[in-house]
């Protein structure tokens, strides 16, 4: 074990310290701006009977997916404090990534739709995941993983052996979360309204709207890591010397562009496109 005072500090800033500030902001309430913001984004006027739900709902995601990630944190500095055996394939921001998202996912799947009136009130028009979501994006992470796949198939016989390996488990491991992410928007979809007000309906379907963009951007992550592994994997044997770090650089910045595009999504907690909101009638129809 390396323990000298600079690797010690190295690994104590980024694996502990940061981190814990981060949970430490996490369980504070979203400020008011961050609420306008959110609130401006999804087209929801706040009121005096939204404003707590909206809170509530955005800090408890928050918090999940904060406190999930926090014992992931050390990983990825972890080489400098124990040395060069460390597992590399640990040492890296995947492992605090997936948690990070899992606990958005856990966070969705067990909201309680406290303050439901007595008798449930709902539009009569039926919800679908694809009324919060714009069409690219429902598609685009199958469309990785099919391409994955594609590519796997093709390089089976060239690909090494190890990293062949390596990207067809990614492959499946990509295709249970992006299949679990459509689990969660579709048990999204069903949650039952929290109220028959009118604001609180907007807000409601707001706060959907931003849950289902959530899972789509951990379906495009999932896809996202599925693709560059595959590539990687054949890259070295069908290209050769300056194609194939070039390839292998165009298909890094076009993965990390999208990646910093689903991230932010989630932790801004903003939507891909708030399309086909349902009008929120002045009288809800009792179901």
């Amino acid at each position: 074990m390396d323990t000298d005072a600079a690797n010690f500090f190295w690994f104590v800033v980024p694996g502990v310290v940061v981190p814990a500030v981060f949970v430490v902001l996490a369980f504070r309430s979203p400020t008011s701006r961050q609420v306008d913001r959110w609130a401006a984004a999804c087209g929801v006027t706040l009121t005096a009977s939204n404003e707590n739900l909206i809170r509530s709902h955005l800090g408890r995601v928050r918090r999940f997916r904060s406190v999930a990630a926090f014992p992931f944190w050390w990983l990825y500095p972890a080489p400098l404090l124990f040395g060069a055996g460390f597992p590399r394939a640990l040492a890296t921001p995947t492992p605090t990534l997936f948690a990070y998202v899992a606990g958005a996912l856990v966070a969705e799947l067990t909201v309680s739709p406290a303050g439901s009136p007595a008798i449930k009130h709902a539009s009569l028009a039926p919800r679908m995941a694809q009324d919060y979501e714009p069409y690219w994006i429902r598609v685009l992470p199958w469309v990785l993983l099919l391409t994955a796949g594609g590519v796997l198939a093709v390089g089976a016989e060239v690909a090494p052996s190890g990293q062949y390996a390596s990207a067809f488990v990614t492959l499946g491991a990509a295709i249970t979360v992006t299949a679990l992410s459509m689990h969660v928007a579709n048990r999204i979809v069903k949650r039952p309204q929290r109220s028959a007000e009118t604001h609180l309906l907007a807000a409601d379907d707001a706060l959907r709207a931003t849950a289902i963009s959530m899972t789509a951007s951990v379906a495009l992550l999932s896809g996202l890591t599925a693709i560059s592994a595959a590539f990687s994997a054949v890259a070295q044997t069908w290209f050769a010397g300056g194609w194939a770090v070039l390839f292998l650089g165009v298909s890094a910045l076009c993965t990390l562009a999208l990646t910093g595009a689903a991230v932010a999504c989630i932790v801004r907690q903003e939507t891909w496109g708030y399309r086909h909101r349902h009008p929120q009638p002045v009288t809800a129809h009792a179901a």
